[in-house]
C-alpha cells in the first residue's frame, strides 16, 4: 500500500503541475450542470429511473454550485435561484424532499445538500424556510425514538431518511457517508456542537474507528459486511469520518481527528481509493468521484491542506471532458450518470 501511494502521490504531482487551472475546470463543469437544468428548475438524471425525480440530484448540484465560489454564484445566479425554488417547491408539509412517496430516491442525502447549498449562498429567509427540513431530518436519526437503543452500532447514525419509523430489530442501516452530510448541513443550519443530535452522531462515528486511524462505512458488524472487507477502513470512509467528526465539534488537534488525517495522509492516492485489497477491489472504481469530493472536503475542513487539495483538484480537473462533464465507465455508485459525477467532482473543485 505504501508502495502504490507514494507512486500514486508522484503521478499526481505531475498532473497538478501538467493541468488547466482548477478555476478553469470548475466554470466548465459549473456551465455543462447549468446546461442540464430543466426549465422549471430541476436537473434530471436520464440514466436512472430513481433519479429520474431529479430531487437528489438537483439539490448536489445546486451545492456544487453555490460551493463552488462567489464568481460562479454570480455568473450562474439565474440557474441556482430556479434550482432553489424548485426544492423549496418539492419540500412537503414534514419536511421531507420524497415527493409523492411512490418513487422516493435519496432524501437525506437531498435534504443536506439543500440546507448546504442555501447555507453557503446565504439564501433570503433560508434559515427559516429550512426549519422543517431540518427538524425532519432530527427524526430521521437512529436513536431510541426511532426503536434503536443506545447500545446497538447504529446508535446516532443517519440513514437514507426514507421515514421517520421505528426500526424493527436490528435492521438499522446508517453509514458514515449519509452521516456525513447530514451533520454538516446541521451544523451549517445553526445547530450546536453540544446537541444531542450531533453528539449521538460523534459517537457513531467514533465506534466506526480502527486501531490505524482509519474509519470504516459502519460500525463492526460481520452480518453487513463492508465494501473493503469486516473492519477494513478505506479512503471515502475516512474522509466520511473526520468529516463527521469535526461537524460535530471534534477539535483540529483531537486524537481521533489525527489520527484519521494521518491516515488519509499516508494513503494519499487521489488517482484511486485507497484501502481496497485484490478480493474486494471491484468497489474501487466505481467510487472514484465521491472520493474525490468527500476527500476534499475532509481535507478543507480540518485545514492545513493547501498541497493536498491541490492534489485532488488537478484530478478531479483532468477528469472533465472537454464540455465540462465526466462520466464514471464503472455503474456501481451510479457514477456512470454524469449529473452525479460531475457535480461530485465540481464538489470537488470548491476553494
Amino acid at each position: 500500500m505504501r508502495g502504490r501511494g507514494a507512486a500514486g502521490a508522484l503521478a499526481t504531482a505531475v498532473l497538478a503541475a501538467c493541468s488547466p487551472s482548477t478555476g478553469d475546470a470548475a466554470a466548465r463543469a459549473a456551465a455543462w450542470l447549468v446546461g442540464r437544468q430543466s426549465p422549471d428548475g430541476a436537473m434530471r438524471s436520464d440514466t436512472y429511473g430513481v433519479l429520474r425525480a431529479g430531487r437528489a440530484t438537483t439539490a448536489l448540484a445546486l451545492a456544487a454550485l453555490t460551493l463552488a465560489g462567489e464568481s460562479l454564484r454570480v455568473e450562474h445566479r439565474p440557474a441556482i435561484e430556479r434550482a432553489r425554488a424548485w426544492l423549496y417547491r418539492e419540500v412537503d408539509a414534514d419536511g421531507a424532499l420524497l415527493g409523492d412517496g411512490t418513487a422516493p430516491d435519496y432524501p437525506n442525502y437531498a435534504a443536506a445538500a439543500f440546507l448546504l447549498a442555501l447555507a453557503a449562498d446565504d439564501a433570503p429567509d433560508w434559515r427559516s424556510r429550512s426549519a422543517p427540513i431540518v427538524a425532519r431530518l432530527r427524526r430521521t436519526q437512529l436513536v431510541e425514538a426511532r426503536g434503536v437503543a443506545r447500545d446497538r452500532p447504529a446508535h446516532g447514525g443517519f440513514d437514507l431518511g426514507l421515514t421517520t419509523a421505528p426500526v424493527p430489530g436490528d435492521a438499522a442501516h446508517p453509514d458514515l457517508s449519509v452521516t456525513a452530510f447530514v451533520c454538516e448541513a446541521l451544523r451549517a443550519a445553526g445547530v450546536a456542537t453540544s446537541d444531542p443530535v450531533l453528539c449521538d452522531a460523534k459517537a457513531f462515528a467514533l465506534r466506526c474507528g480502527t486501531a490505524d486511524g482509519g474509519l470504516t462505512f459502519f460500525p463492526h458488524d460481520a452480518a453487513r459486511g463492508s465494501k473493503a472487507g469486516e473492519g477494513v477502513p478505506y479512503g471515502t470512509a475516512t474522509a466520511d469520518g473526520l468529516r463527521t467528526l469535526l461537524a460535530c465539534g471534534a477539535a483540529a488537534d483531537d486524537a481521533r481527528v489525527i489520527a484519521a488525517r494521518r491516515w488519509l495522509d499516508a494513503h494519499a492516492d487521489f488517482e484511486r481509493v485507497p484501502g481496497f485489497d485484490a478480493a474486494h477491489a471491484s468497489w474501487e472504481p466505481g467510487l472514484r468521484c465521491y472520493w474525490l469530493a468527500s476527500a476534499a472536503r475532509a481535507y478543507a475542513a480540518h485545514g492545513h491542506s493547501t498541497r493536498r487539495l491541490a492534489a485532488i483538484h488537478a484530478v478531479a480537473g483532468a477528469r472533465l471532458g472537454e464540455d465540462g462533464s465526466h462520466a464514471n465507465p464503472v455503474p456501481t455508485m451510479k457514477e456512470d450518470d454524469p449529473l452525479v459525477a460531475t457535480a461530485l467532482l465540481l464538489l470537488a473543485l470548491a476553494p
